[in-house]
């Protein structure tokens, strides 16, 4: 009888322990994915070549976003 409560005691604990880790390894999977979409910057297309540049990176006219200076230049010619 002794021999079986301690098996029955050792699964439980060993189930605890299973349970345990599927736990930390999705809560990890979940903040390191969250923590790499927090680095991607916004993407926006310049307005005469249509590549598309980091938001932070791009150049602003009114609405218009262009990726150089050239670009820039170029549209205030035509």
């Amino acid at each position: 009888m002794n021999l079986f409560r301690l098996i029955i005691i050792a699964l439980a604990v060993w189930i605890a322990y299973r349970i345990w880790q599927n736990y930390r390894s999705k809560a990890k999977k979940m903040t390191s994915s969250s923590k790499s979409q927090k680095n991607i910057p916004d993407m926006v297309a310049c307005y005469v070549c249509k590549m598309h540049i980091p938001e932070n990176e791009a150049l602003r006219k009114g609405k218009k976003v262009y990726c150089s200076q050239q670009h820039l230049d170029a549209d205030n010619e035509s």
